[in-house]
């Protein structure tokens, strides 16, 4: 039997370029797995296409419930034999820049290329991410403009929009459009499946604390950890806790702040899923 609890989170800013900053629904799900509760967190972006969570409560089946019971199935396992090492994260915010960092700007159309050529200046590497709305020839419009030197400091645009991604002047990043060609899969490790994660960056799904450590736990298991990861998304809601630590370069878990997820969760109210 599975069990369902509602939650909300209140962004502290919009999160894509198609997002409001209105309070986000999702829910975790529970299930007695030999003995012992296993949780999962289900948290929706309706407006990149997932399920409300109405839908899912009505028994709707997607990919991302899939991965939900996925992990309801495998968290204990994971927990017990994962060995928790210390990994590069790429940053959110610019407002305290370190040399030598990378770092994802979120860009909500072509008015921010002005505010990229500002940011190519600096000693930085960029990930950049419009969510497709931008167009592969704005995009090379816009490389063939700026200097040799300050394109290679653009790792690769995500999602980089209609057109042919083949020849698109940087390296591409696939995440929610279809494309046959990409150089890098965005996973989000706890809302998809996946066969070969060597050059997929683990990314958190921008849900709850839960889902961001269910990613640390499979990028944990089987991400390449030579590659800079994003599953890492600091002060994006108001009801988040600090789950890593910084290590130098490197983050590390913060092991306390598990101890309280799991915590808060025996806490909660839970009902049958059917």
């Amino acid at each position: 039997m599975i069990e369902y609890s509602r939650y909300e989170l209140i962004p502290t800013r919009t999160l894509n370029a198609k997002s409001s900053s209105a309070a986000k629904q999702g829910m975790y799900l529970r299930k007695k797995v030999q003995g012992k509760w296993a949780y999962a967190d289900y948290f929706p972006h309706i407006e990149l296409g997932d399920d409300p969570v109405e839908e899912v409560l009505r028994g709707k089946k997607s990919e991302y419930l899939d991965k939900c019971l996925w992990f309801l199935e495998n968290e204990s396992r994971l927990i017990n034999d994962v060995v928790g090492r210390n990994f590069r994260n790429h940053s959110l915010l610019l407002d305290n820049v370190t040399s030598g960092g990378v770092y994802k700007v979120k860009v909500m159309g072509v008015e921010d290329f002005s505010k990229i050529r500002t940011l190519l200046k600096k000693d930085i590497t960029l990930r950049l991410d419009a969510n497709g709305s931008i167009s592969i020839d704005q995009w090379n419009e816009f490389l063939a403009s700026i200097e040799d030197m300050e394109r290679l400091k653009v790792e690769y645009i995500e999602d980089p929009g209609s057109g042919n991604w083949t020849t698109l002047l940087v390296a591409s990043a696939r995440d929610f459009q279809e494309s046959s060609h990409y150089d890098y899969l965005i996973y989000k490790s706890n809302a998809r499946q996946l066969n070969n994660a060597e050059n997929a960056i683990f990314s958190s799904y921008m849900g709850s604390d839960l889902g961001r450590y269910h990613c640390w736990l499979e990028l944990m298991d089987r991400g390449n950890l030579d590659l800079v990861h994003g599953i890492d998304t600091p002060g994006i809601y108001k009801e988040q806790r600090q789950l890593f630590i910084s290590d130098g370069p490197y983050l590390k878990l913060n092991e306390k702040a598990v101890k309280d997820i799991y915590d808060d969760l025996e806490l909660r109210s839970w009902k049958c899923l059917n």
